[in-house]
């Protein structure tokens, strides 16, 4: 089959698939387009080899690098999808997807991640994963042998492959993508490379933002139970690549779209445009077959321009359609195939079609013209039947009507002022109601604050407390302090103490001497 066909017939023992239709082509075309297309400056000589620049292309183009926005856009769809795939999206939470197990694609690379409109004005194609040839089934979290995978730059962990591999094949194509187009390489020795080594990572675009190229970093990572999962990245980059692409947004360049071109044979459009259904062709030119000869057939083949041999299982009416680049200016198109018979043919229908088109139009300007003369009929007597039915309305009944249609005008005017004023009372009960709301939310803030200020407090007292007594507890077993407890008072209160406990000591003492007759009163004389 030809590439890049997208309509054909099944093969006799083949299946006839029908796939979405991707129409902005893959990655691989985007990144051929900006970057292996050849750049056309003011610079460019003229006649020189670069003679097949594009139709649309301009002469000097200042976006020749794919925008930061689109590679956000990229990661942050490409990881979703794996995320479905390998069974941690939203979506499998689901019955119907619940029960399966995970996927892995075990092919991704830039030419097969395919980009479809989004039909939405100022937005990225959607992103697309296919080619599932080389996909298998692995239970979840689990990992298995495959001997196949992708060959643009080899995964330290091959060929043990899990679902952190699908991961590693976006890491690659987005390097891709964010150094134009370069691929990664690893240090050989001896012509070889061993896919332990760390490949020599180059530095970003110098267009691209450094929060990017480190967020490119976690699908790359060679240790792969360090590697983070499609959903974990997902999770992390998701709200960054939303306000990325929000505030960066730059579109694609039109000429980095494919063009697609449906083609037929020759004869078939104009049997079309006469009223006969693709079905009927394809009968009468099977019956057409059946009925001749060998040599007419050899003659139709060489008259045939598309090659016969090489269209394998033409639909029904002979249409095929694929996407192709842009033509060079000058290149012959279908119309330029037609004999001059149809060109005949083509030239007598127009005529007929234009004198068509001209009795249309004379008709149009006739009615119009009696439709404009049926307005300016109005006769004299019919004006003055209606003045004379104006003048007839007396001058009480105009001034009722002038006083009814005031009344009417402050009635609505009144209700009008009712209604903003209702409304202004409404908007101000709101106000207080969130001033009382704002008040009591404040005020409970404020005792929950002093309760948990009272609660730190108590609760350093207590610690305080703790702590002497098991200083305290301490010291008497080091034998550090008697009996009594040591006053923790400020120094002046304890000086305070110790003066009240001398004076009693001292007055106790006296009182045992005046009662052993040790001491006497102050006017006698005392011999000890």
């Amino acid at each position: 089959m030809k590439p890049n066909v997208i309509c054909k017939q099944p093969e006799d023992n083949g299946h006839f698939h029908i796939f979405e239709y991707c129409d902005w082509g893959n990655l691989e075309n985007i990144v051929t387009q900006y970057y292996d297309r050849p750049r056309w400056g003011t610079g460019e000589p003229e006649g020189s080899i670069w003679a097949h620049k594009p139709e649309n292309m301009p002469r000097l183009y200042k976006h020749a690098a794919i925008p930061e926005a689109f590679i956000w856009h990229v990661y942050m769809q490409t990881m979703e999808a794996l995320s479905f795939l390998h069974g941690d999206h939203e979506f499998n939470k689901k019955q119907e997807f619940h029960s399966r197990n995970q996927v892995i694609c075990l092919d991704i690379k830039l030419d097969n991640i395919f980009l479809k409109n989004s039909g939405k004005p100022n937005t990225y194609p959607i992103v697309k994963i296919g080619d599932f040839g080389e996909a298998t089934y692995v239970p979840y979290g689990e990992q298995r042998w495959h001997d196949t995978g992708n060959t643009v730059c080899k995964a330290p962990e091959e060929p043990y492959l899990s679902a952190k591999y699908d991961v590693w094949c976006v890491g690659m194509s987005l390097y891709i993508l964010s150094h134009s187009g370069r691929r990664p390489k690893r240090p050989e020795v001896d012509g070889k490379a061993d896919i332990k080594d760390k490949p020599n990572w180059g530095l970003c675009d110098p267009h691209l933002s450094k929060v990017l190229a480190n967020e490119l970093e976690k699908p790359r990572e060679m240790d792969v139970e360090k590697r983070w999962t499609a959903a974990q990245i997902l999770d992390h980059i998701r709200s960054i690549a939303e306000e990325t692409i929000r505030l960066t947004y730059r579109r694609l360049q039109n000429w980095a779209r494919p063009e697609l071109q449906v083609t037929f044979e020759e004869g078939i459009i104009e049997r079309v445009e006469g009223g006969e259904a693709l079905s009927e062709i394809s009968e009468s030119d099977s019956n057409d077959d059946d009925d001749s000869d060998d040599s007419d057939d050899s003659d139709d083949d060489d008259d045939d321009d598309d090659g016969g041999d090489d269209i394998v299982n033409t639909p029904p009416g002979g249409a095929e359609v694929e996407i192709r680049p842009p033509q060079p200016p000058g290149t012959p198109e279908s119309g330029e195939k037609k004999t001059k018979e149809q060109l005949a043919r083509e030239e007598e229908a127009r005529k007929q079609q234009a004198m068509v088109q001209q009795a249309i139009e004379q008709l149009a300007r006739v009615q119009r013209a009696i439709e404009q003369q049926a307005k300016d009929h109005l006769t004299k007597e019919q004006l003055a039947q209606k003045h004379l039915a104006i003048g007839r309305m007396s001058k009480g009944q105009f001034v009722r009507e002038q006083e009814a249609r005031e009344q009417e005008a402050r009635e609505q005017e009144a209700t009008e002022q009712r209604a903003r004023l209702q409304q202004a009372i409404a908007q101000e009960a709101r106000v207080q109601q969130a001033a009382k709301e704002l008040a009591k939310k404040q005020q409970a803030e404020e005792q929950q604050a002093n309760e948990q200020q009272k609660e730190r407090l108590r609760r350093q007292q207590e610690d305080e407390s703790k702590r002497r007594e098991e200083e305290l507890k301490r010291r008497r077993e080091e034998g550090q302090v008697g009996g009594e407890s040591p006053s923790y008072a400020p120094p002046q209160k304890r000086r305070l103490i110790r003066y009240r406990k001398l004076r009693a000591y001292r007055l106790i003492y006296i009182a045992e001497g005046l009662a052993s007759g040790l001491w006497t009163s102050p006017t006698t004389n005392v011999k000890t």
